[in-house]
């Protein structure tokens, strides 16, 4: 590794941050597992945030270095900076292009950088193909061609002025922090971290925390002193590093004023600073020295940004191309401007003298020059993403071509970046003219689904509400928007607020309007649904709905009233008749074209939701993946969350964890990009579930606070599910009481209102898991009963009758019953199996092995053949660390023990020992047996040391089956 010192510039000082970032750096290239490595550079201007980056390129030269900085202006075109950081390297790569970019994103990484594009062997998206994308599709893309960068070296990535950068390069940040590559990438970001953007800012405090942050402080007078060196004399550098406040930049800015007083036109003092001069005011000074030409096309480069090339400057100076690079030259000299990436393009010397020389223009001819600015772009057929931004600038009331072109561009970035495609709509907006009525009504809206796409649900709102001021009532384009806001109130939780609404507006609508009537009742089921109100469905409401259905044979009508009556059949319990109108529904959607399913998606997620809750696994996967297909289609992005989600849990149910995990991950990608609270708290809530089933107590953890954090105190279906989960996942980490006072609240007391009747058996027998690992049998008693109460009433289903059989096992075996919990285990294997629900078949054959286990020799076969099965059924679904729970019970089994015939295994122990054996057996964790017995946990450590050596076994697992050779004395 090369040393972090030296470089094309001098560099001063900062000891102590260059050592720790070598060490970053020497770690990042001897891990043995690759993973990412994040830096953070934080400070005000001109510390040194860059230069700091550029020491880090330099001594990280033996790995793929790749660097990117976002700029004022174009922080607005998307993906700016990573484009920045990228496109080049794809260029010079272009003999390995199809290796390292992958023929599955290589259409998608297209739209993005600009040398995939120009290079013609990649296919353009149509407008319906770019639709059909959603932005975390196309982060996905991008983390992949970094990773294949990765290869073999590993990728250093510098971002520098990240406060600036564009809304999509911060979305995939976002993204790569949530789902780290597991590849070799060190990423280095610099911000000023008082203009970090929120989303950005809560990105990074979400994600893993940085191997390094570094917040770059003044220098030192010393090391100002030798930033200085001879330039300034000795007499005056203390004064001026008072003024710089021991700024690298302004330091710097000052030098050049003093070392240049005696060149100064007019005279050859010093310049005399008056007290407290602002060192803004000293670039400034630094800019009038230029000859005026000089000055002139200092300005014309502010105004393109970072980077720009001569011909650029010279359209917008409005000079030849001769006098232009005459003075760049100079500029150059003059240390204002300097060269980059082999000379091919220039940049200002700092963003904030860049600044500085753009302000001191005036307002006429910065106007003047942003348009030249755009002209020059549109002659050179430059992107409409480069010139809305020089348009927006100059655009006045009533420029028509201005509002053309800021509403083509926002049609261009809407699907890859919504909030620019917001801010120029809404500069469309801003200048159009008053009278243009139907105009404003087609920008509101498209500035609406904008924002929405944004994640910017309250301002979405707002446009919505403008909107709808505009529309008159009884017409289709009114409903249309009535119920997308009320979809946008959902998003933010405000379920009976889009209630409200939709009831205004039924109130509102003329007699004769029987259309509109229908679909705002429909809109009424499907947000009692979305919000995970299923008890609230209207019944008889969706019977008329059905009814009118019928007489006018609309199909896609009928297949939705048919959808929202069997989830409200389902959402309180009446399985006959949610399984009739399911079959019904299902029957009537599978007959539907896409064509004529494309308006209807709603009533298709309820029904692949119900089918779900139903245990139709198999059919909620079929309906649920074709409604993922046509969602992007239809740009109804506001179901994705549900249709993964969804998906991730039908494969739960089926046992295909890993396939369950990838689209709950995909789910949880879907809702950050969302902008919604409630469709965190779906897709956290799911994607914990699924870590509760691989036994990953952290990651359980973790996504079911992010879960609860987001429900805010909400009280649906989705928050007490999100409760729930977070009471499994303190379970599967050692703490059943945490479970029982997080989960028992969450769904809303002991009876469960909050949770609907088929779910209330599942979450039930975890809390029988969580009452037996207390000690306490009768109240997991208690907990049985609810679920026998559930399949008496007709909840009969095959996965809830194997949770009644497994929970009726496990209190059979805690309480010294273990032939009869084999036959219960049996039982639940088989039911479970019934209905395809294999990581709970699973369950039950690792339940009924280690039931069988003590029953002597007579039953060693038929216990090795429920673990054997038990593990065939965890691997298959990805469960590898359950197959590992299934292989070391048979070890127990397959080791030979020496017989002790003499007495029972508890009578060997202690009375004390005892005790604690069965506390162990329960579940209890040492200091949780501590508390219990009021011993000091090293104290219980002994004990158990001791209860393994009389016992002859390894593990906590083998000591709970060697106390069950004996039942219990009271």
């Amino acid at each position: 590794m090369q040393p972090l010192s030296g470089g094309a510039e001098r560099f001063v000082g900062r000891g102590p941050e260059l050592a720790a970032l070598s060490d970053v750096l020497r770690a990042f290239g001897e891990a043995e597992s690759p993973r990412l490595h994040l830096v953070e550079i934080t400070g005000e201007p001109g510390i040194g945030k860059t230069r700091f980056l550029a020491q880090l390129r330099q001594a990280a030269r033996k790995h793929r270095v790749l660097s990117g900085r976002a700029s004022e202006l174009t922080g607005i075109v998307p993906f700016s900076v990573l484009v920045d950081a990228i496109d080049d390297e794809l260029a010079a790569l272009a003999a390995h292009r199809e290796r390292i970019v992958g023929t599955e994103s290589a259409a998608l990484l297209a739209e993005v950088f600009p040398a995939l594009a120009e290079a013609g062997s990649y296919a353009e998206q149509s407008a319906d193909d770019r639709a059909s994308v959603e932005r975390y599709q196309t982060h996905r893309a991008i983390q992949d061609l970094i990773t294949r960068l990765s290869a073999p070296r590993g990728v250093v990535l510098t971002l520098d002025d990240m406060h600036w950068a564009d809304a999509a390069s911060m979305e995939f940040i976002a993204h790569l922090l949530r789902r780290p590559p597991a590849a070799p990438v060190l990423v280095a970001l610099a911000y000023r971290p008082r203009q970090l953007p929120p989303p950005l800012a809560a990105a990074l405090r979400a994600g893993p925390p940085p191997d390094l942050r570094l917040d770059l402080g003044p220098l030192s007078l010393t090391e100002a002193a030798e930033l200085l060196g001879a330039a300034v004399p000795a007499s005056r550098q203390r004064e001026v590093y008072r003024r710089s406040g021991g700024n690298p930049l302004y330091l710097d800015a000052l030098a050049r004023v003093v070392a240049g007083g005696s060149r100064r036109p007019g005279g050859g003092q010093h310049p005399q600073y008056p007290p407290n001069w602002p060192v803004l005011a000293v670039l400034r000074a630094e800019f009038e020295q230029l000859p005026p030409r000089q000055r002139l096309i200092a300005q014309a480069a502010s105004v393109l940004d970072d980077p720009f090339d001569a011909q650029q400057v010279a359209e917008v100076a409005d000079l030849t191309s001769e006098d232009t690079h005459a003075g760049l030259d100079g500029l150059i000299q003059r240390d204002m401007i300097r060269l980059e990436r082999g000379g091919k393009s220039m940049h200002y010397r700092h963003p904030l003298v860049r600044d500085v020389v753009y302000r001191t223009a005036g307002r006429g001819w910065q106007q003047i020059a942003h348009t030249r600015a755009a002209e020059a772009l549109a002659r050179a057929s430059a992107p409409l993403t480069h010139r809305a931004p020089h348009v927006m600038r100059v655009a006045r009331v009533g420029d028509q071509a201005a509002v053309h072109l800021l509403t083509n561009a926002a049609t261009v970035t809407m699907m890859t970046s919504p909030s620019t495609a917001a801010q120029w709509l809404q500069a469309a907006l801003h200048n159009l003219p008053e009278d243009q009525v139907e105009r404003r009504i087609e920008l509101l809206d498209d500035l609406a689904k904008a924002l929405q796409l944004a994640g910017r649900l309250s301002d979405s709102r707002t446009a919505y509400e403008q909107l709808l001021a505009l529309l008159p009532f009884g017409t289709q384009q009114r409903v249309d928007a009535a119920v997308a806001c009320s979809r946008v109130e959902i998003m933010l939780g405000r379920s009976a607020v889009a209630r409200d609404l939709v009831v205004n507006e039924l109130r509102r609508l003329p007699g004769d309007a029987t259309d509109h009537l229908i679909a705002l009742h429909v809109e009424l089921a499907s947000a009692r649904v979305l919000s995970g109100e299923f008890f609230g469905v209207d019944r008889d409401q969706m019977m008329e709905v059905l009814e009118i259905a019928r007489q006018r044979a609309d199909r896609g009508l009928e297949a939705t009233a048919l959808c929202e009556l069997a989830a409200a059949h389902m959402g309180v319990g009446d399985i006959p008749a949610a399984l009739d109108w399911r079959r019904q529904a299902a029957e009537q959607m599978d007959s539907l074209s896409d064509d004529e399913l494309v308006t209807w998606l709603e009533a298709l997620t309820a029904l692949g939701w119900t089918e779900f809750f139903l245990g139709l696994n198999e059919a909620a996967l079929r309906h649920l993946e074709r409604g993922l297909r046509l969602c992007q289609r239809a740009g109804k992005h506001d179901l994705l969350t549900y249709l993964l989600a969804g998906t991730a849990m039908a494969l739960w149910d089926l046992g295909r964890i890993a396939d369950s995990l990838r689209y709950v991950e995909d789910a949880v990608d879907a809702a950050e990009l969302s902008g919604s609270e409630h469709l965190r708290v779906v897709a956290y809530s799911m994607q914990s579930l699924v870590h509760v089933s691989r036994r990953d107590g952290p990651a359980a953890m973790k996504t079911a606070e992010t879960a609860v954090d987001s429900g805010q105190e909400r009280r649906n279906w989705f928050d007490a599910v999100a409760g729930g989960a977070l009471g499994f996942a303190k379970l599967i980490m050692g703490d059943p009481v945490g479970c029982l006072d997080t989960a028992v609240p969450a769904f809303g007391g002991p009876e469960m209102p909050l949770i609907d009747p088929l779910h209330r058996p599942f979450f039930a027998q975890g809390l029988v898991l969580a009452e037996l690992a207390r000690g306490r049998t009768d109240e997991a008693r208690g907990w049985l009963r609810i679920i026998e109460k559930a399949v008496e009433n007709g909840v009969d289903l095959p996965k809830y009758l194997g949770y009644q059989e497994i929970s009726r096992a496990r209190i059979a075996i805690f309480g010294g019953a273990p032939a009869a919990a084999a036959e219960y285990a049996k039982a639940a294997a088989v039911a479970f199996a019934t209905g395809n629900h294999r990581a709970n078949e699973a369950d039950a054959w690792l339940l009924a092995g280690i039931a069988l286990a003590p029953l002597g020799p007579d039953h060693r076969e038929a216990a090795v053949a429920a673990l054997e099965r038990a593990g065939e059924l965890f691997e298959s679904g990805g469960l590898l660390a359950r197959r590992a729970e299934a292989d070391a019970q048979l070890d127990l089994l397959r080791t030979p023990k020496t017989p002790e015939p003499e007495t029972p295994a508890r009578t060997r122990l202690t009375t004390r020992e005892a005790e604690i054996a069965q506390l162990v057996a329960a579940g209890l964790t040492n200091p949780e047996i501590a508390d219990r017995l009021g011993l000091r946990p090293r104290t219980v450590e002994t004990h158990i040391t001791n209860i393994r050596g009389k016992l002859a076994v390894k593990s906590r697992t083998a000591l709970a089956a060697a106390v069950i050779d004996s039942p219990p004395t009271h």
